[in-house]
């Protein structure tokens, strides 16, 4: 097996590209990840010299940590006589960048030794490169284990996510899940240039239009959204009212702040509940929702609170956007009629959406003790959502298709 074919003008063995850009997307996870980690920047830290074996160890941590990978430890903390078992899951941070890049420079790495073997050649081996990463992952879990005492998620109103000091490693399973949600998305978007790079393996579908159109309107409109809630830090900052939410080390959570604020766009709920495990009528919750309000469940009561009146705003905004992705979809070649488009643009906005309901949110507790969670749920508004997502985005594609009626000729290329 050979890695490239350059020389020979041959397409590389599928399997040996593939070991070939997954060696490299682990290479540059880990040698970032590491540069992080001794300085202190990772999602999880703690003191750590340079060239320790626990610097190796923390930089394993923090690179499934960015990926959402729940962090499961158990042991006896020091002091105490009692072994304990507890769990994190941390939302999706400014750190998922890490393995992003890595898996895009692996992924365009192994489609550029299959440049030969044609699209869906170069398609099969890039999507290995996800599949082997996920399995190097799911293989070292059980081999990565360490102490922190920092994540990247900030206080909020005083409160502080502090683990227990006593070892944690990263879950199998969750290895599996997301090593494969990271692998195989991000592995694929690398092989994209290397395939467009070259007209004749290269062949523009309605299915990438739709899947471009959707991410492209989405990432505008969270951008939008994270200057505004960069603005508001810096307004909350300049009144002298800023709380710890408002430090800047809140930037590496501005994924997560907009992911959710997206997600109750589109009628899902923010959950946040908090049980003692032994104390059960002390326990607390709270569900937002954007269109219907505030419940709050707090030691047996229940306090609701109405929506607000400025969410119409937000709900224009939403609206406005769906009929954007419907028009950008035909344009960028959606262009088989209007029922199709939005048929494909509401199966991969679900998807988009889905995904990111999964990874906006964070969990922690001690067994036995005491266990909490924020983050978004599914709520039975969203099935309301994707009728209106498919609606929207057949208006705005019956609307950009009227500049192509009657072109006998043929629809021209965008």
């Amino acid at each position: 097996m050979r890695p490239g074919s350059r020389w020979n003008g041959e397409a590389a063995n599928p399997i040996a590209a593939a070991i070939y850009g997954a060696v490299v997307s682990l290479v540059l996870c880990c040698a970032i990840s590491y540069v992080l980690t001794c300085v202190r920047l990772g999602v999880v830290s703690d003191h750590a010299s340079w060239g320790s074996k626990r610097s190796l160890m923390l930089t394993g941590l923090n690179l499934y940590a960015c990926q959402h990978v729940p962090l499961v430890g158990s042991g006896i903390p020091p002091g105490s006589d009692q072994h304990i078992r507890a769990f994190i899951t941390l939302p999706l941070t400014l750190w998922a960048v890490i393995p992003a890049v890595a898996l895009v420079v692996g992924g365009w790495v192994c489609a550029r030794c299959r440049v030969d073997a044609g699209r869906w050649g170069m398609t099969v081996s890039a999507l290995l490169v996800g599949v082997i990463y996920a399995g190097v992952l799911t293989g070292l879990a059980g081999v990565v284990s360490a102490k922190f005492r920092y994540t990247a998620v900030p206080a909020v109103g005083g409160f502080e996510l502090s683990p227990p000091d006593i070892e944690f490693r990263p879950s199998v399973a969750g290895s599996v899940a997301y090593g494969l949600l990271f692998g195989v998305a991000f592995s694929y978007l690398g092989a994209l240039p290397a395939m467009r790079s070259s007209a004749d393996t290269y062949v523009r579908g309605k299915w990438w239009a739709c899947t471009k159109s959707v991410v492209v309107v989405v990432v505008l409109l969270q951008l939008a959204m994270c200057g505004g809630v960069l603005g508001w830090f810096a307004a909350r900052s300049g009144s002298g009212t800023a709380d710890e939410l408002a430090q800047p080390e809140a930037a590496g959570i501005l994924p997560t702040v907009v992911g959710v604020g997206y997600g109750l766009l589109h009628g899902a709920q923010l959950s946040a509940s908090a049980t003692p495990v032994l104390m059960p009528s002390e326990a607390y919750s709270m569900r937002i929702m954007l269109y219907r309000g505030v419940e709050i469940y707090d030691r047996g009561k229940v306090d609701r609170k109405p929506a607000s009146p400025w969410v119409c705003i937000g709900a224009a905004v939403a609206a406005l956007a769906m009929v954007a992705i419907g028009r950008l979809a035909v344009k960028l070649g959606s262009r088989d009629g209007s029922l199709p488009t939005a048929l494909r643009l509401t199966v991969v906005h679900s998807a988009c959406l889905a995904v990111t309901t999964m990874l906006c949110g964070a969990a922690w507790g001690i067994a036995g003790q005491s266990w909490a969670f924020i983050g978004l749920r599914f709520d039975p508004w969203m099935l309301i959502e994707v009728a209106c997502v498919f609606l929207l985005t057949l208006a705005g594609a019956h609307w950009a298709n009227r500049r192509y009626a009657g072109r006998l000729a043929g629809f021209p290329s965008v």
